[in-house]
């Protein structure tokens, strides 16, 4: 973790423990102060834990839960459906432009799985057609950058940016009237009051930078993993239904997620037979716990069907992943109709993200 020491937690028993214990917290200001004061938290930390920056990813029960409940209540079945309904049309007319395309390679990351995440999460929240391009560029900036102080800048710099755009959004009759999530939270929140403006600005913004990077390496990594073996392709292609067990071993075994944001200890804890002071930051390794050997059998193979389900690839407890679901359909569209329609297609060079957020940032293939 760049520029950061934290206590890492590594054991799938024990970052359960740490992901579900009240003890172990995103937002203790009183810690936060401490460590940037000892310098060993970065200032720009200060930031991101202002009362206008509180989101989902900042607070904690029952804050958090109030925040939550705000957008979970606006995900109705009838929504869900819809949105599911388009991410696979959404998919198999991305998977049939892959057909057309003139050159003998593809990049399914600029081709599919970046197309499909902005389309379905800015139809879900109402974003405007015409704008949605500029929010990869936001969400590449917020999820991969942190890593020193010129990576906070830019990550500061792009939640500006985002922060004025929902802010003429919020003054857009069309926006904020329509049958969409971004609408309904808005509606609701003039009656609870629960957000101000400007962090119902930051949880937008969160939910778009959050929704989009995440899928999209999710669909990316299970393209890569599959067309590295051919045993994997052959299994997929023997049945398509079985998709949905290759996206679940692809969050186990190489999730987008590689480790938690560092949260902060209120009290004294013991984790794996070590105490950690309170005030503390911990990070918690979902890789390595999701590869956890007493956890998972051969845990460092892909194994589609292994009976063991129970990974972390999206987390735990109160902040367990709210677009998981989501992730999980477009990847599941993306998958069928590709190896449905391109058989045959091949690998050949995949270039990963070195950060937090683990995924291809391009997927060359021959498509044949």
């Amino acid at each position: 973790m760049p520029g950061i020491k934290v206590w890492l937690v590594t054991r799938y028993s024990d970052v359960t423990h740490a992901l579900t214990s009240p003890y172990v917290a995103v937002r203790v200001p009183e810690a936060v102060a401490d460590l940037i004061d000892a310098g060993r938290l970065p200032a720009a930390y200060r930031e991101a834990f202002t009362e206008d920056r509180k989101n989902l990813l900042n607070t904690d029960p029952p804050e958090h839960t109030a925040l939550r409940s705000e957008i979970t209540k606006q995900l109705t079945a009838q929504r869900m459906t819809a949105l599911h309904e388009r991410i696979v049309s959404g998919a198999l007319r991305l998977v049939r432009g892959v057909s057309d395309s003139p050159g003998p390679s593809v990049d399914i990351m600029q081709e599919l799985a970046y197309p499909l995440s902005i389309m379905a999460i800015c139809d879900l929240l109402g974003v405007p057609e015409a704008d949605r391009g500029t929010f990869l560029g936001w969400a590449h900036a917020i999820s991969v950058g942190g890593g020193g102080p010129e990576g906070y800048q830019a990550v500061f710099a792009a939640m500006a940016e985002m922060d004025t755009y929902f802010g003429r959004l919020l003054e857009d009759k069309k926006f904020t009237d329509g049958d969409t999530l971004a609408a309904g939270i808005i509606r609701s929140n003039a009656e609870s009051s629960s957000m101000t403006v400007p962090q119902l600005k930051t949880m937008l913004a969160m939910l778009v930078m959050s929704g989009l990077e995440t899928a999209a390496s999710l669909t990316g990594t299970a393209v890569a993993v599959i067309l590295r073996d051919p045993r994997l392709r052959d299994l997929l292609l023997s049945d398509l239904s079985l998709a949905d067990a290759f996206i679940e071993e692809t969050i186990r075994f190489a999730g987008p997620v590689t480790f938690t944001p560092p949260r902060f200890t209120r009290s004294d804890i013991e984790l794996g037979s070590v105490v950690i002071p309170a005030g503390e930051p911990v990070s918690m390794s979902l890789w390595s716990a999701n590869r956890d050997p007493s956890q998972f059998h051969e845990s460092a193979s892909f194994n589609p069907m292994r009976s063991e389900r129970s990974q972390l690839g999206f987390g735990r407890g109160a902040h367990y992943c709210l677009g998981a679901a989501i992730a999980r359909s477009e990847a599941k569209a993306a998958l069928t109709h590709l190896f449905g329609l391109h058989p045959a297609m091949e690998l050949e060079q995949v270039v990963w993200r070195d950060s937090n957020l683990r995924g291809p940032v391009s997927l060359s293939v021959a498509v044949r």
